[in-house]
């Protein structure tokens, strides 16, 4: 019997109480307790964050100075902070997983108003923490997508499962991020730094796009996709007709999208 992991606490107690006196499985036992105990911790930190400046919050937690770079240096402090901003990155995933899978409506106000700051903050004028962007789209999302797609489609995959039941899993969730998680920081990050997106444009096009086909039963998220897709689509055709703005889109990132033959 291996190891589960679940996104409700209720869950986890019940997992632990339903041991019997002969069941030999010390093992998952402690298992369920970590995961217990940093579903705890993961709450607290949250109970405590969600409501503060999230600036303060992030000179907090890493007071060295980070690169404005959205590429950092090699020296051994950046190395770290990049660690660190996964790590945050990973909080933001999974504390936003738990929001959307368990349906708790004030619990996704509270988290959609706090993704809304971390977002604005990395978006300032030569803000410090921009890279904390690139690794939620450009890693957390495209590189995760990439490595996993083989997962997702394969024979014994979890294909056209519904993404309320895939991601009830926390291991899931820090595997790849919910593409609920990922509409919301699209549609923040393309309301303050457009350039976030079109750094990455093909990329994320075509894994959103295939994103709301590998998950069934969900035709709201499908619509929201598509919506996306189609608004990030114009921009980019602004984008690349309008040589004024300060974003240009290449020629050979619109051959490249017209070829995904999407719609």
């Amino acid at each position: 019997m291996g190891a589960e992991d679940f996104n409700d606490r209720h869950a986890y107690h019940s997992k632990v109480n339903g041991f019997s006196d002969d069941e030999a499985l010390p093992g998952e036992y402690e298992v369920i307790l970590k995961r217990l105990f940093s579903m705890y911790c993961r709450q607290i930190f949250w109970s405590l964050i969600q409501n503060d400046d999230v600036e303060a919050i992030f000179e907090q937690i890493w007071d060295q100075t980070p690169s404005s770079k959205e590429e950092p240096s090699n020296s051994e402090d950046d190395k770290q902070m990049m660690s660190s901003l996964r790590a945050f990155c990973n909080f933001i995933k999974v504390i936003g997983n738990e929001c959307f899978i368990t349906n708790n409506k004030k619990y996704i106000e509270s988290f959609r108003s706090f993704l809304k700051k971390v977002v604005q903050t990395c978006c300032k004028k030569d803000s410090k923490y921009k890279s904390l962007l690139t690794i939620m789209i450009k890693e957390a999302f495209i590189e995760s997508y990439h490595e996993y797609f083989g997962e997702l489609v394969g024979d014994s995959s979890e294909f056209n499962k519904h993404i309320y039941d895939y991601f009830q899993s926390e291991s899931k969730a820090e595997q790849l991020m919910n593409p609920i998680i990922l509409n919301e920081i699209l549609t923040l990050v393309f309301q303050h730094d457009v350039s976030i997106i079109f750094a990455d444009l093909v990329d994320i096009v075509s894994l959103y796009a295939a994103v709301s086909i590998y998950f069934s039963g969900d035709n709201d998220l499908k619509n929201k996709v598509f919506e996306q897709i189609i608004r990030i689509l114009e921009l980019a055709r602004k984008s690349y007709l309008d040589k004024s703005l300060d974003h240009q889109v290449s020629l050979q990132q619109i051959n490249e999208i017209i070829n995904l033959k999407i719609f």
